[in-house]
């Protein structure tokens, strides 16, 4: 039975996670743009991070289920974007060209993008039997967001928006130092082995396709909302705070949702 203490890195780490996500989501398009890319560039290179989502979680899932250590896969993983955002933050005085960007938000992305699915396993492991406490550890990253997107977007307003690496570098910094005061969770997950026919009548599945399309159709949907909501907004005159406050608004109902999830039978 996981003690309170002991779950204490994994709500600062989903803290820390969405304080760098609350700054990416609303910040990192405008602030490319400021870059001078125009706005198909700042798309392709947007969806270039969300490309390496097709790849990333589930090769460092692989990593983890060999070898049942999700702390030292997350510790790795979570170096490395830290590192490529320090590299984003430095190349960011010298405004390099399309290619360059593209080659580091590709090799973020690789580390970046699989870091949430696994914190979520370490959270469950470190959770065991008390499962329904889930939602009110998850919590703790829409608080990091509300915190990111409206305090952070107030100092993007006063000083502008090269800070934006280096305010995700210093939210990877704060999740590496609270995974490190993570303990490795005991036992591996029960894995069900299928052939390759049974996987593929599992995918011929109605239920299954009903899932995967809604699943596409709402990155579809967000796809475009993560890249230029805010340089949308910032088009009709709101300052950076503003636009901040707006991403947190729904961030709101989601805590609220987490809340109250245990109840809903």
């Amino acid at each position: 039975m996981s003690s309170f203490a002991t779950l204490n890195p994994i709500r600062f780490g989903y803290f820390a996670f969405f304080l760098g996500l609350g700054i990416y989501l609303p910040y990192f398009s405008p602030y490319l743009l400021k870059q001078g890319f125009s706005a198909a560039e700042v798309g392709m290179l947007l969806g270039s991070v969300m490309l390496t989502k097709l790849i990333a979680p589930p090769v460092l899932g692989w990593l983890i289920d060999r070898s049942n250590q999700v702390t030292r896969w997350l510790l790795i993983a979570t170096s490395g974007a830290l590192l490529i955002s320090l590299l984003m933050m430095i190349s960011g005085w010298f405004s390099p060209g399309f290619g360059w960007w593209l080659f580091m938000l590709v090799a973020f992305g690789l580390m970046w993008q699989p870091l949430l699915s696994q914190m979520d396993v370490a959270a469950l492991r470190l959770l065991g039997s008390r499962r329904e406490q889930y939602p009110a550890l998850r919590a703790w990253g829409s608080i990091g967001f509300i915190v990111s997107a409206m305090v952070l977007g107030a100092l993007i307003d006063q000083f502008g928006l090269f800070l934006v690496p280096t305010l995700l570098s210093l939210s990877l910094l704060l999740l590496l130092i609270s995974l490190t005061r993570l303990p490795e969770p005991d036992g591996h997950p029960s894995v069900r082995r299928h052939d390759d026919a049974g996987m593929v009548k599992v995918l011929r599945q109605p239920a299954m396709l009903g899932f995967l399309a809604g699943h596409f159709l709402i990155h579809a949907a967000h796809g475009v909302y993560y890249a230029f909501f805010s340089v949308y907004l910032a088009n009709l005159g709101y300052s950076a705070a503003a636009i901040g406050a707006l991403w947190a608004l729904g961030v709101v109902a989601e805590i609220i949702l987490f809340f109250l999830l245990p109840r809903i039978r």
